[in-house]
């Protein structure tokens, strides 16, 4: 297990705001969550301060009016150990493209933060990922470049585009110095009046470069950060900020850690010492005090922090959080507040998966809530002050007119319910009860669909505007037992019997008539392009945690038959999955029906109607019609035409007995052999 002091390095936050000093409404407040999604599928329980459990924590976020919320991403983790890995070190592009757009989604400013490295990136640790091992310098940057590129791209189409983007994770001592396994520190960078005459200077500030340039390409609204953590050295920040004039960039980035980094002190002198040498906006990327204990590893002792102590406090790290608010303000260029892991909670996770173990047991305990219990901390509703809001503050819900709509899955017995609904003080609003002897068609609580086995009625309250929204929302089965939990209202949610909430405006079985009708069966098109046979394959089907529940082999006899011919020539078979009990969310398809022979297709996530080649890329419909493909054609009959294979191997001409497929000829033009 990596040391606190490590792990923490290995964060960092991404924001930035323009370089001109900026007001209260300029500021950005927030934190990392990169870890959300797993916490989630993990079943952890998470409370406000008043012990009212939150069922959707973007939701919550936004209710304390934070606006940013930020994501780190690895090369590949898979080459990350399996101590890194289980300290938090494992978020790929998938992963972030889906946690992205949920944040884009619920109104928040997005954060990319660019590790360059397959496990944790800070000054002790500055790894090449392992598919760059070996490159030279000019290679590197070229690979810098185009992984940018991708990565950004990827995200752009996907509804998840950056606001702010980190290029590079606690670069103090520069990136990228050497491979793992090797572990050398040779390349380091370190910042001072003759570096930039040295190698590793040059290197460092190419690198930088090459990723820049990617950002702006691709995301030119985006803003940039370069993030260091030696926050009580002045002289080295500042140093090294110089060092970087050449770099195109927005944002100073610091780590603020107290028991690491010093008191409030030691950081105002630092930001007077940046704010007047750089102009540039300042954040305080990464931040956070301990909940309890004090950390074993820590530089400072909690003598130097003896009016806010978390082990004799419980609210000590509220009482920091609002000095530190309080002395940035002094500070205009600081537009940044950023807490770090700050949805770390094991309250109730189970972790039974069996690939991880407790992210933050034995090492974290620095999070925005209580591992014990899950309540959120003294913090967590003072961090909107940094943006000059109340500390009692709370984002209210828009809603079309004065209607809420909420639909409720009868996944239990539900014959009777009531439904009650109160102000922020807990004052009952609203004669909305579900009458405990009456039946859900004769009030306004009415069955809207069927998903499964279950039947799903959706119900709608209208409110009075002058006597505002309701905030808080109970649902009692049978008239009183099995009460679910106190829920905020959202419009449009979704709630079963247990009180889990899905935010979503239209319940999913909530479709038009007109699709009853349509063919319900699951179904994939495969394109026999010729590039492979596809004589046999072999189709393998998992549930959500990844049960196998089909698996087809593809001959003469099976489900796999064939569908049309295109304009080019190819054959095209659909493939019908007709379990109507079950729905795939996984599928595989190998080529041969062997699983070691090479022609594997990566696990897709089932999508109905998709076609499928034999490189396994998919598309959202299919169109026998399609067209573009040239036929073999020789310049005169007695003139052969070269063939090469799609990696440029030279594999014959026409007069050779060339296997049919799909070839490039020497002018580049893509042929077709039938």
């Amino acid at each position: 297990m990596r040391t606190l002091r490590t792990l923490l390095a290995a964060a960092l936050v991404a924001v930035t705001v323009n370089n001109a000093v900026a007001d209260s409404s300029d500021r950005y407040v927030g934190g990392d969550i990169s870890m959300l999604t797993y916490y989630e599928e993990s079943n952890a329980i998470y409370y406000d301060t008043d012990g009212i459990q939150i069922t959707d924590l973007l939701s919550y976020f936004s209710e304390q009016n934070l606006n940013v919320m930020r994501v780190r991403l690895f090369h590949d983790y898979t080459y990350a150990s399996d101590d890194d890995q289980d300290s938090g070190a494992r978020q790929d592009l998938d992963y972030v493209v889906a946690l992205g757009k949920r944040i884009k989604d619920a109104g928040f400013a997005f954060m990319l933060d660019f590790h360059y490295s397959d496990t944790w990136a800070d000054p002790t640790s500055q790894w090449i990922p392992k598919a760059w091992e070996g490159l030279s310098d000019d290679v590197m940057c070229d690979s810098i470049y185009n992984y940018t590129v991708m990565v950004l791209e990827t995200l752009n189409n996907a509804g998840a585009t950056p606001d702010f983007i980190q290029i590079g994770n606690e670069i103090t001592y520069g990136m990228l110095w050497d491979s793992q396994s090797s572990a050398s520190t040779s390349k380091k960078y370190y910042a001072g009046t003759t570096s930039t005459t040295s190698t590793n200077y040059t290197r460092f500030v190419n690198f930088l470069t090459y990723a820049a340039k990617a950002c702006r390409e691709k995301c030119s609204d985006a803003q940039i950060v370069l993030h260091t953590e030696r926050t009580p050295n002045s002289t080295y920040l500042k140093n090294f900020y110089s060092d970087m004039a050449s770099v195109d960039y927005d944002i100073i980035g610091l780590s603020y850690y107290p028991f690491y980094h010093g008191t409030l002190s030691t950081l105002e002198s630092t930001l007077t010492v940046l704010e007047s040498n750089f102009d540039k906006d300042i954040m305080i990327v990464e931040y956070g005090f301990p909940m309890t204990y004090w950390p074993s590893d820590a530089t400072y002792s909690t003598s130097y922090f003896s009016d806010y102590n978390c082990e004799s406090d419980a609210d000590g790290n509220g009482a920091f959080t609002a000095a530190l608010i309080e002395m940035l303000e002094d500070h205009e260029q600081v537009t940044g507040l950023f807490w770090w892991f700050m949805e770390s909670n094991e309250y109730n996770n189970s972790w039974d998966n069996g690939e991880y173990v407790r992210p933050s047991t034995g090492w974290y305990n620095v999070s925005l809530f209580n591992n014990a219990t899950g309540y959120a901390l003294a913090s967590m509703p003072l961090l909107q002050t940094f943006i000059g809001l109340s500390s009692t503050s709370t984002s209210t819900e828009t809603t079309d007119g004065d209607t809420y709509t909420l639909y409720f899955i009868d996944d239990a017995s539900w014959g009777t319910v009531n439904v009650a609904l109160y102000d922020s003080d807990w004052n009952f609003m609203y004669n909305t009860f579900w009458n405990n002897d009456a039946t859900p068609s004769g009030v306004a609580m009415t069955a809207c669909c069927t998903e499964g086995d279950y039947t799903v009625y959706k119900y709608s309250f209208t409110y009075d505007e002058e006597e505002g929204d309701p905030t808080y929302l109970i649902f009692f089965s049978d008239g009183g037992t099995s009460q679910t939990g106190n829920l905020t209202p959202t419009n449009g949610a979704s709630y079963n019997s247990s009180g889990k909430v899905s935010n979503s405006a239209t319940y999913t079985c909530d479709r038009e008539d007109e699709e009853e009708d349509s063919d319900e069966s699951l179904y994939v098109y495969f394109v026999d392009d010729g590039t492979y046979s596809w004589t046999s394959i072999c189709i393998v089907c998992y549930d959500g945690s990844w049960n196998q529940i089909c698996g087809t082999s593809w001959s003469s006899s099976s489900t796999m038959t064939e569908y049309c011919t295109t304009t080019d020539g190819y054959p095209v078979y659909i493939w019908t999955y007709s379990d109507a009990s079950t729905t795939p969310t996984y599928i595989q398809f190998f080529n041969d029906g062997g699983y070691g022979d090479g022609n594997q297709t990566d696990s897709f996530t089932f999508t109905n109607g998709a076609t499928y080649s034999y490189s396994g890329v998919v598309e959202a419909s299919f169109d026998c019609a399609s067209t573009g493909i040239s036929t073999p054609a020789t310049a005169n009959d007695n003139e052969a035409v070269r063939y090469y294979n799609i990696k440029g191997q030279y594999i014959g001409n026409s007069t050779d007995n060339t296997p049919r497929g799909l070839y490039i000829d020497s002018k580049g033009t893509k042929v077709l052999v039938k």
